[in-house]
């Protein structure tokens, strides 16, 4: 058995057809009551404890009781390899994988909310958990054998929203007699967006601020651009 209690209360009964004589646990003499129960608390000591009960009637026979109690005071370590902790991903369904250093019961929520079924495990554990629009909270729990209890998180941003896109100038199918203007616009979206502008096969990458980007254009003149 396991326990995180460093105090243990070793509680039991012992009964003859003559008399009980004694009961003693680890060499130390219990009280027993007059209906032959007895209690009485024991130190542990980190790792495998065993503990002797032995009963002794009147006429010299002995039972023994031998068990091994192990205290873990130890909580779960857990690590968590999927996802990465801030990422951002357009798939509703995430797999929540990692290892737990002990024997354990794993849960998940994500948000607050139960997501996939526990499972027990002795090293590692793989569980698809689905994921809401925006920011979620994934929370791993590991439960040991002994009751101690290791948590981790990981905050993954689910979008699988398109960008908004607006080009406020120049308008659409304009003409001109500059041989230069300036295209811009204004980008918005749950996440950070970058910006592509192609023309005649050159690309340009502006900047983002605050949601609007500018991009200088320059012209061959007579000649029709899409």
């Amino acid at each position: 058995a396991y326990t995180n209690n460093a105090t243990l209360n070793i509680a039991g009964t012992a009964t003859d057809n003559i008399e009980v004589q004694s009961v003693t646990i680890n060499g130390a003499a219990a009280v027993v009551n007059a209906d032959g129960s007895f209690s009485q608390a024991i130190a542990l000591a980190p790792g495998a404890n065993v503990v002797t009960t032995v009963a002794t009637d009147t006429a010299g026979n002995v039972t023994r009781d031998v068990r091994t109690i192990t205290l873990d005071q130890a909580a779960p370590v857990i690590t968590i390899t999927n996802p990465a902790d801030n990422s951002v991903t357009n798939d509703v369904s995430s797999a929540v994988t990692g290892t737990v250093n002990k024997t354990a019961t794993i849960s998940f929520t994500v948000n607050g909310a139960s997501a996939g079924p526990e499972t027990a495990s002795d090293d590692g554990f793989s569980v698809p958990v689905d994921l809401t629009y925006g920011q979620n909270t994934i929370q791993v729990t590991a439960t040991d054998l002994a009751g101690n209890i290791g948590t981790a998180k990981r905050t993954v941003t689910f979008d699988d929203q398109n960008p908004a896109l607006s080009i406020t100038y120049p308008a659409e199918d304009m003409a001109t007699d500059q041989n230069q203007i300036t295209l811009t616009g204004q980008v918005s979206d749950l996440t950070p967006v970058t910006v592509k502008v192609t023309m005649d096969g050159n690309s340009f990458t502006p900047a983002v601020v605050d949601g609007t980007f500018s991009q200088a254009l320059s012209f061959i003149p007579l000649t029709t651009y899409d």
